[in-house]
């Protein structure tokens, strides 16, 4: 059943850094068994650009680790010429720790890509 869908990112991100969704978040995120990702990616300005998004996770909302091993958007090409839209899982087939955050990075794109994402997040509980 839906529990909560909600706009966690809106804003640009510059060069191949990871970023991360804000902290208010992720109290919220770590209530639900299932997450799906939606990103709307625009404003591309480097060819051959690739995002991956990961779910991580932490007991105590200091130390984080990546829930899964591969991550749940890993790779995907946005392009410089139209929106993008790219969409991943969380199937929450291992239950999460008590915060929940989305790590996000761009790949590719001549090491200095630019682009303007928002990230839906859609939480479900499995009853």
């Amino acid at each position: 059943m839906r529990r909560q869908n909600t706009l966690v990112f809106d804003d640009f991100i510059y060069g191949t850094t990871a970023v991360t969704t804000d902290m208010k978040f992720n109290d919220l995120l770590g209530h639900f068994d299932q997450t799906s990702i939606f990103v709307v990616a625009d404003n591309v300005t480097a060819a051959a650009t690739t995002l991956t998004v990961q779910v991580q996770q932490s007991g105590d909302g200091r130390n984080w680790i990546n829930k899964n091993a591969t991550a749940e958007i890993n790779g995907s090409s946005v392009t410089t010429s139209a929106t993008t839209t790219v969409i991943g899982i969380e199937s929450g087939v291992n239950p999460s720790a008590a915060f929940v955050r989305l790590n996000i990075t761009f790949g590719g794109g001549g090491g200095s890509p630019v682009a303007h994402l928002k990230i839906y997040v859609c939480n479900r509980d499995a009853a």
